[in-house]
């Protein structure tokens, strides 16, 4: 998108806001200032001062509560999140087909989620552990699940929009997002919810609750729950294979779409007064969440495929558990003379397990196994904070300053743990059997069509980072305020960073002020991606029409001599320069317009290679080189590089009114308008002759973090409140976005915009029960589906890219009980 339509944009969506019925805002009665201040909620995010509202943040930041995450109608907070904000991009189709997809975590401002830090209370959250491979169109990395909290537990989330790198974390390069839990000593309510897609599919039902204890005389014990039921949507075509090549006039269809879940969660907030200075607090997390779906088919006739165990071919499904455990414990010191102090503990760990079922290890023959065990992966993280903070009067300074400061020490590890039994990953000696396509060559090793995880590959990593911090912010003058930040890390394994930012903020006039950030980041290559090491099989499929060589491939440690002449070395670590500016205006207590510019620059993004093969005709230098380091038999290597540098441009625009129509209820209005364009630059190249050409990725991977995600996104919402009814409206339209074939440019396919509806409509038959109407996608909006010559197998008629999925209308009620 071209800097002229940046700006057209941006003075369209200030034209609408500006359009709107100011002089009703103006008109309000002073009973309506309770409700307004939900404009203004204070916030812990972005700033160590206390009693700071969202808007007169130096850096924005958005506020979400419970009400607004309830009336969302959405199952889990990323669906959520991604309904609410404008300027978060986490795509939700998806498809959890191969376990690669069903990770659900957060990305802000059209940036990878590894980018955007996650806080639970103001502490870190641990990875899940798992490298996510498949979260088009952002990079292999391990993401931060932010659905193992329970909706029922979350007070309200904060979303700051900005560099912070040097205030929380060198690795929040996008921004931060800060999920505040409930506070309850009494009082509880339970949520249920049942529903389905219009189709008759994806049934869900979902079970939120939570109830608020005392604990000793002052303190509060939360304990939330959630469980959620959902199963397969299938928006399939007819599987090709069967209309080409199984008996005449066959039209099954494969099975293809959003994934099953099954998800347990469990949470424990509690905080204990020890003295009058001094408390104890601590929260436990737990989550079970279980993700299934079908992958590719099989015909009868197929290569892979045995027809005396499967005469009407096969479709595998997958399963994989994600276990998260998580607990923070801390105390906090609070004395005027001495400042404020908080030290924690917290320690998290994520184990993943995917079995496999429904399928064949072909080389085993007659003796395969139908279903496989395919092993684990897991990650572990203990952090250990001090922090510290104190007001400071200067005799220039029209208000106090806040000084401060703090120590972090992280150990963290990945590894794979568990192998998978010998049939998902080894060769049985089996050739085809007749009956079958290329009977008598010798038949795949491992389990169709996803192997699992070879003894050799076991392994594990760790790091140690030392952080330390300060900060220093205040009133210069009544008008100017100033922020700066400084914080240096150390890491075992990349040595130190040092990383700053600094804020200004100018009121011109109690309703005008305008603001500005300058900041730098660092974040590390991540375990996984320094640590795993993966063999599968390739079979000889390909999207440019030509035949691969079938055999082994293997994901080599990027430090692997191995694959050293392909351009593999030591990983840097990504480094950024994060600049915005903005303004913020509240021309009454009842309304207010925020509209933020940035530039955020990204050097070394960390990315992993398309499987490197020889080319269909010609050399053979992939195998020859692979066959030298003693991979025989090896047809392909992948690896992760510092693959390209980034450059995204946008702008955001938050506006809101709320309005008091007295006798006739109230009524709040919202818009949100993202814009951002992003442009890749230094593409890593290689120096041998693959399949790629001499470039170390296909052509889609640059260019889908340039297209796939929509330039612009706009959210307009209403929420009508009169006597015991409450109506939620939420219009968002996706622009335009680009999927972009991965070899052949003249299969690239534009997509148009995209309008969604969500409704929710609420009836409070008393002050305790309170009965529900609702839909996502009310109007049954798809995206257009892939081209013909996209789909593979006519089977997956959507795209992985679609930011609202592809799934149709979900029509729910629900039923909230308050005690």
């Amino acid at each position: 998108m071209s800097h002229e339509k940046l700006f057209k944009l941006s003075q369209l969506s200030v034209a609408i806001y500006l359009a709107l019925p100011l002089s009703v805002a103006q008109a309000q009665s002073s009973n309506n200032q309770v409700e307004s201040q939900t404009l203004s909620e204070v916030v812990v995010l972005g700033t160590n001062r206390s009693n700071v509202k969202a808007l007169e943040s130096l850096a924005p930041i958005e506020v979400i509560s419970n009400k607004t995450l309830e009336q969302s109608g959405a199952a889990t907070l990323n669906q959520a999140l991604s309904q609410l904000i404008p300027s978060f991009n986490f795509p939700q189709g998806q498809n959890a087909s191969k376990g690669t997809g069903a990770v659900r975590s957060a990305s802000l401002r059209g940036l990878s989620p590894t980018y955007t830090l996650i806080l639970v209370d103001g502490k870190r959250r641990n990875p899940a552990g798992k490298l996510v491979s498949g979260a088009d169109p952002f990079p292999a990395d391990q993401y931060v699940e932010i659905n193992t909290i329970p909706l029922s537990a979350i007070e309200r989330v904060e979303v700051l929009r900005d560099g912070a790198s040097a205030q929380y974390g060198s690795d929040a390069i996008a921004g931060v997002i800060n999920i505040v839990l409930k506070k309850k000593d009494n009082g509880g309510e339970v949520t249920a919810r049942y529903g389905e897609y219009k189709k008759g599919d994806g049934e869900t039902k979902t079970v939120n609750a939570w109830t608020g204890l005392k604990l000793g005389e002052e303190g509060f014990l939360t304990l939330s729950a959630e469980w959620l039921d959902s199963e397969p949507v299938d928006r399939s075509g007819p599987d090709l294979q069967y209309v080409n090549a199984g008996p005449a006039g066959d039209l099954r269809k494969g099975k293809w779409g959003q994934g099953g879940r099954d998800h347990l969660s469990f949470l424990v907030n509690g905080e204990l007064p020890l003295t009058d200075d001094l408390k104890a607090y601590a929260n436990v997390n737990y989550s079970d969440i279980e993700n299934y779906n079908n992958v590719n088919p099989n015909y009868s006739q197929s290569k892979d495929n045995i027809i005396t165990i499967y005469p009407n071919g096969y479709q595998p499904r997958t399963f994989e558990e994600r276990v998260d455990t998580s607990i923070v414990a801390g105390i906090k010191l609070n004395k005027d003379e001495i400042g404020n102090f908080d030290a924690s503990v917290a320690w998290g760990k994520s184990t993943v397990e995917n079995r496999l079922f429904n399928s064949l290890s072909p080389s085993y023959g007659l003796n395969s196994k139908r279903s496989f065990y395919q092993g684990e992966t897991e990650s572990e993280s203990t952090n250990i904070n001090l922090d510290w903070n104190r007001a400071l009067s200067f005799a220039f300074a029209p208000k106090e300053w806040t000084l401060s400061s703090g120590l972090n020490y992280r150990h963290e590890s990945y590894g794979s743990v568990k192998p998978g039994e010998e049939q998902s990953w080894n060769f049985g000696g089996e050739n085809i059997p007749a009956g079958q396509l290329n009977a008598g060559q010798p038949a795949r090793f491992g389990s169709v069509d996803i192997g699992g995880i070879n003894p050799q590959d076991l392994g594990s990593v760790s790091r140690d980072v030392l952080g330390l911090y300060v900060g220093l912010e205040g009133q210069v003058t009544d008008q100017l305020e100033l922020g700066l930040a400084v914080r240096g890390e150390d890491y075992s394994d990349f040595g130190e960073t040092f990383n700053g930012k600094i804020s200004t903020r100018y009121e011109f006039t109690p309703e005008f002020a305008t603001r500005a950030t300058f900041s730098t980041g660092y974040r590390a290559p991540s375990l996984a991606q320094l640590g795993q090491q993966r063999t599968t099989f390739t079979g000889t499929w390909s999207t440019d029409g030509g035949t691969a060589a079938p055999g082994r491939t293997r994901l080599f440690k990027p430090n692997d001599p191995a694959v050293a002449a392909f351009g593999a070395k030591e990983l840097d670590p990504a480094k950024s320069q994060n600049i915005s500016a903005g303004f913020v205006w509240q021309p009454t207590t009842n309304a207010s317009l925020t509209v933020d510019a940035y530039q955020i620059k990204v050097d070394d993004n960390i990315v992993q290679t398309s499987t490197l093969q020889d080319p269909v005709a010609g050399s053979t230098f992939v195998r020859d080189i692979l066959s030298q380091a003693g991979y025989q038999n090896y047809t392909g290597a992948s690896f992760f590089v510092n693959g390209y540098d980034t450059k995204t441009q946008g702008i955001d625009l938050v506006g809101k009114y709320n309005l008091n129509l007295n006798e006739y209820g109230r009524l709040n209005l919202g818009l949100g308008l993202s814009v951002l364009d992003t442009k890749v630059s230094n593409l890593k190249q290689g120096t041998v002759p693959t399949r790629t050409g001499t470039t170390l990725f296909t052509r889609d991977v640059a260019l889908g973090i340039e297209n796939s995600i929509p330039e612009n996104k706009v959210n307009l919402s209403a929420n009508y409140q009169l006597n015991q009814w409450n109506v939620y409206l939420n219009l968002t339209r996706y622009g335009e976005y680009k999927f972009n074939h991965s070899t052949l440019p003249e299969r690239d396919q534009t997509y148009d915009p995209q309008w969604v509806l969500d409704l929710d409509v609420k009836y409070a038959v008393n002050k305790a029960l309170t009965l529900g109407l609702g839909a996502n996608n009310l109007f049954d909006s798809y995206p257009e589906q892939y081209e013909s010559y996209n789909q593979i197998n006519g089977i997956n008629r959507y795209g992985f890219i679609h930011p609202a999925g592809a799934s149709g209308a979900f029509y729910y009620t629900s039923l909230n009980y308050k005690f």
